[in-house]
């Protein structure tokens, strides 16, 4: 217990001195060594890490020496199994798989999702996939108040402007000669011009005489 204390005196004096306070109640090496473990590391985020390269390794595909590729993959499933270890009973084995599927979860997050995986991953306990989905649920399906897209004024105005000077603009009048300058006819009839048409032609012709 004596080498015990003084052990723990050496390491409490390696703190910042603005942590030093929080180490302050622990009197054993093992308690100072399991706070500073719980301040320093994330062990959700280290296994996300783990995750994450593995799909790196394996989703590569590139031809390369076979040793080489294996030796990746043992490397990843040693320090897998260190932050998530073999489980002794089957509800452990259980609540591994959702962990797991957890992080495969978040792994396959849109990049404009990766504030809530970061708020996940920042945990101190490595949550399962059903406390996972509900934060995502929960967080992502707010409804999104849709904006109407903004409308220049200078547009609305120019758009007024056309509207009007449309408006000013004469109708389209009666047909004028340019042999008489009399309205209602062209001067291709123009009896002034070409004399009365027969009878009958006058009838079937729909334009009245000047």
């Amino acid at each position: 217990m004596k080498i015990d204390a003084q052990l723990c005196i050496v390491i409490k004096s390696t703190i910042h001195s603005s942590l030093k306070q929080m180490f302050r109640s622990y009197e054993t090496c093992l308690e100072v060594w399991a706070q500073a473990k719980l301040l320093y590391t994330n062990d959700t985020q280290r296994l996300y890490g783990v995750c994450q390269d593995l799909f790196t390794v394996i989703g590569l595909r590139n031809p390369g020496p076979m040793a080489e590729y294996l030796g990746k993959v043992h490397a990843l499933l040693h320090d897998f199994n260190e932050l998530l270890p073999p489980a002794s009973t089957l509800a452990e084995e259980l609540e591994q798989q959702s962990k797991f599927f957890m992080l495969l979860a978040l792994y396959g997050l849109f990049d404009d999702s990766s504030h809530v995986r970061d708020q996940i991953l920042g945990s101190p306990v490595i949550p399962n996939f059903t406390s996972t989905c509900s934060a995502l649920l929960r967080i992502l399906s707010k409804p999104m108040i849709e904006t109407s897209p903004h409308i220049d004024d200078s547009s609305v105005m120019a758009a007024q402007r056309d509207d009007r000077s449309q408006s000013r603009k004469p109708s389209r009048g009666r047909p004028k000669c340019d042999h008489c300058g009399k309205l209602g006819h062209r001067i291709d009839r123009c009896y002034a011009l070409h004399g009365c048409p027969p009878r009958s032609v006058a009838m079937a012709n729909s334009d009245p005489p000047p």
